[in-house]
């Protein structure tokens, strides 16, 4: 990988560089909105679209990188979608211990791969 393919990992907060990147914009989502990226993962951890059919814009641009989107512990909502489209339920360490849900969905590339 180039270094200019290369992404740091950490926060991708809302119209950051990298945010602009996967059309992760403010005019698609609502303030407080932020992601994380590590591991080949990009993790939602709090997002508010402002209108259907982002959401699905911004996981297009994340399996189109190559990377795994994770949803962990969604709200009874979010939970409907990522059923409806398909993600994986896994149990994870979480941080602070204990055990964590986690909703995966893996680009097409990886889909025969477990977890």
């Amino acid at each position: 990988m180039s270094a200019s393919s290369q992404q740091a990992e950490g926060m991708i907060a809302l119209d950051s560089e990298r945010g602009q990147q996967l059309g992760f914009t403010s005019d698609r989502f609502g303030f407080g909105s932020y992601l994380w990226e590590s591991d080949g993962r990009i993790t939602v951890s709090f997002i508010a679209s402002r209108a259907k059919g982002n959401f699905k814009g911004l996981v297009d641009a994340i399996l189109g990188e190559g990377r795994e989107v994770a949803v962990p512990t969604p709200l009874p909502q979010m939970e409907r979608i990522v059923r409806k489209c398909g993600y994986t339920h896994t149990v994870e360490p979480g941080d602070l211990g204990g055990q964590v849900d986690v909703w995966l969905l893996k680009p097409q590339s990886q889909q025969g791969e477990r977890t």
